[in-house]
């Protein structure tokens, strides 16, 4: 009973607000002039927004350029566009982000390397311990783990 008095009394709200003149922005500060009719909007249901920053971009458009010239290889070997190149749907690194989003690409000390069709990340720490980053294309991580 209660559910349907909100109900009523919200689809009154809507009638008397429509019934209102419409309200009037200034173009320039894009703000209300007349703030006694002004209607409030409704706030947006989701924000999709994919937080990519700037560094990602870098990276991404570093990543391009390297993988490009050595997609045909790529492809051969496994990999896909979107497993490459793909921007994933929620913040990074959750979600499926492409390996060209990676920070490893815009860090100078890290050498790049495609062996067996494996993107390979190389550099050293500071005690001169060799570092090793493996990107491995989806068909052979599912091939690795359901054998």
């Amino acid at each position: 009973m209660k559910y349907l008095e909100r109900l009523r009394a919200k689809e009154a709200n809507r009638k008397a607000e429509s019934a209102l003149p419409l309200q009037e922005y200034d173009s320039k500060k894009s703000s209300a002039l007349s703030k006694t009719t002004a209607l409030e909007p409704d706030p947006p249901i989701r924000d999709r927004v994919r937080h990519i920053t700037p560094e990602m971009v870098k990276s991404w458009k570093i990543a391009r350029k390297w993988i490009l010239p050595r997609l045909d290889e790529l492809q051969a070997s496994g990999w896909t566009r979107a497993r490459l190149f793909k921007a994933g749907r929620y913040t990074f690194p959750y979600g499926e982000w492409g390996v060209a989003w990676l920070d490893n690409w815009r860090r100078t000390e890290w050498e790049v390397h495609l062996e067996n069709g494996l993107i390979t990340f190389l550099t050293k720490d500071i005690s001169g311990k060799k570092i090793k980053q493996i990107a491995r294309p989806r068909s052979i991580v599912n091939e690795r783990y359901t054998a």
